[in-house]
C-alpha cells in the first residue's frame, strides 16, 4: 500500500482523497488525484486500454482510504500536479479550466497527445491564452 501523498501540491475536489473516485492518478512530483476510470476511459483511449488490462499483482501500487474499503489502484504518471489537475478538469464535465500560460498549455498539448485527448477540446480551452500578445511575452 501507498503512503498518503506528501506532496505540497494541494489538489482540488472533485480530484482530492475525500471525492468519488475508483483509481488514482499519481503525478511525477507524488499529488495523487481521485479520479473515475469511466471518465477517463471516455476520453481516452490509452487510459481505456489502461484500465481493461489486469492488476499488477503487487500491493506496491495501491492505495487505501479506509481499512475495510478495497484498495485503489495507483497510477504513476509522468506530468506533473498543475498540468495533471488542469488536464482532468478538461476532461471532466465541471467547470472549465484556467490556464495562465503558454508553458502550461505546451504541457497540456504534449499531455493530450500522449493520451490521445481530442485536441479540439484543448484547442476549446487554450485559444484565449494564445490569443493574447501579453501572456506569450510575460512567459518567456
Amino acid at each position: 500500500m501507498s503512503t498518503p501523498s506528501t506532496s505540497p501540491f494541494l489538489v482540488q475536489p472533485p480530484f482530492d482523497a475525500d471525492s468519488v473516485g475508483d483509481c488514482i492518478i499519481q503525478a511525477s512530483e507524488g499529488a495523487e488525484f481521485k479520479v473515475l476510470r469511466a471518465i477517463l476511459g471516455m476520453a481516452s483511449c490509452v487510459f481505456r486500454d489502461m484500465f481493461d488490462m489486469p492488476p499488477p499483482q503487487s500491493d506496491s501500487t495501491e492505495n487505501t482510504k479506509k481499512e475495510d474499503s478495497a484498495p485503489l489502484p495507483v497510477i504513476p504518471v509522468s506530468e506533473d500536479a498543475e498540468t495533471l489537475q488542469v488536464m482532468l478538469q478538461m476532461i471532466y464535465p465541471i467547470a472549465p479550466p484556467s490556464i495562465q500560460s503558454i508553458t502550461l498549455a505546451n504541457k497540456l498539448a504534449t499531455a493530450c497527445a500522449k493520451y490521445f485527448i481530442h485536441e479540439g477540446k484543448l484547442q476549446l480551452y487554450v485559444r484565449n491564452i494564445l490569443n493574447q500578445d501579453k501572456s506569450l511575452k510575460d512567459d518567456a
